[in-house]
């Protein structure tokens, strides 16, 4: 899907074609139209208000975007080292892991699969209801409203001809828009579940290893060489989630500000009035952010997994040689690269409470004025 807008850097083709162009630009006008809208408003609070809150859309587009123009080397190889988990690997010796290195596989792989449907249906279904909201209310109550605080150069929605034009200009974003984010959106989910899913390889390495060292006491080479594999797995894992937090943790910021942003600012205008697309803005923005604090803490919960496992290990029967390299992994552990906001904050749930925290800080102000 992301093709049809021109963007091809996830299967390694670095070119730009006329969709990439008119992606671009229709990203760019409607910060401009909306940025006129809030302009020519001034004066009308609840205008002002819908423009600022609609403008964080294409912001958070115009990001994407720039990440892609400014990383294309390494979206395309964090797309290449998530496939590679799903190569044959010839380091797991045992049946036994084999079967579960496949379980691992296959539960995540069935997990971005059910994710991905969940997230596009839920949230193109409340685009479609956006969509459709305008001409339910024209039919039922022969009122016209628009979709979003945004107006063009010489349309008056007041003035029926110009109202309907007006609506068409605006689904056309409305429309064009989700159908770019939800895909990007689903290869963030993709990267995020490639990274549990290596610290669960991990942990599935320890155990065989643990086995291994238990079973045979003179099993010092096949020791040696697991050792080996979890140490180059381990560092693949740590280069990974390092990689993914270049690309990552500048776009990560500006998404939790917009839609952080976007509650407060809806709070503060329902106080005043009411704007019926913002029952589904508010929602729609709490759960993007929701979601992207989960899938941290889900990350923390698997590293934190994988340490426990490490540290339950019969190291005490390893050679010295062994002990050694065991210190290194547990070393590495120790220090694994978290993903950030922006490197201010640690993506998991503790983030999730604190901005909203911030934000009903910020919304009691706003009252006060």
């Amino acid at each position: 899907m992301l093709a049809w807008f021109g963007c091809y850097v996830y299967i390694g083709q670095h070119r730009y074609t006329f969709r990439m162009v008119v992606t671009l630009t229709l990203c760019i006008t409607f910060i401009i139209f909306t940025v006129y809208s809030a302009i020519i408003s001034w004066g009308n609070a609840g205008e002002v208000m819908f423009s600022i809150v609609t403008v964080f859309y294409p912001l958070v587009g115009l990001t994407r975007l720039t990440i892609i123009f400014i990383y294309p080397d390494c979206c395309y190889k964090a797309v290449q080292m998530a496939e590679q988990m799903y190569e044959n690997d010839p380091g797991t010796l045992l049946p036994t892991f084999h079967r579960a290195r496949e379980q691992v596989l296959i539960r995540y792989a069935d997990l971005f699969q059910r994710s991905v449907t969940i997230f596009a249906v839920c949230f193109l279904s409340s685009v479609a209801l956006v969509v459709m909201l305008p001409f339910v209310m024209f039919i039922f109550t022969g009122d016209m409203i628009l979709p979003l605080g945004v107006r063009f150069p010489y349309l008056d929605p007041r003035e029926p001809i110009d109202y309907w034009v007006t609506l068409f200009l605006q689904l056309m974003y409305i429309v064009a828009g989700p159908l770019a984010l939800t895909p990007s959106q689903n290869m963030y989910f993709a990267f995020i579940f490639n990274i549990c899913m290596q610290y669960e390889l991990l942990t599935v390495r320890l155990t065989e290893l643990d086995e291994t060292i238990q079973r045979n006491s003179q099993s010092a080479p096949l020791v040696r060489e697991q050792l080996v594999r979890i140490i180059e797995f381990q560092q693949t894992c740590r280069n990974y989630i390092t990689l993914i937090e270049r690309c990552f943790a500048n776009q990560s910021f500006i998404e939790v500000f917009c839609g952080s942003a976007q509650v407060a600012l809806l709070f503060y205008e329902f106080r005043r009035t009411f704007w019926l697309p913002g029952l589904f803005v508010i929602p729609a923005a709490i759960l993007q952010m929701l979601i992207q604090c989960a899938l941290g803490t889900l990350i923390e919960i698997r590293c934190d997994q994988f340490n426990t496992k490490l540290c339950g290990i019969t190291w005490l029967r390893m050679d010295r040689t062994e002990q050694k390299m065991y210190q290194f992994v547990l070393a590495s552990a120790q220090q694994s690269p978290r993903l950030t906001c922006g490197g201010v904050a640690i993506i998991n749930m503790n983030l999730f409470l604190a901005v909203y925290k911030k934000v009903y800080s910020f919304f009691m102000m706003l009252r006060n004025f």
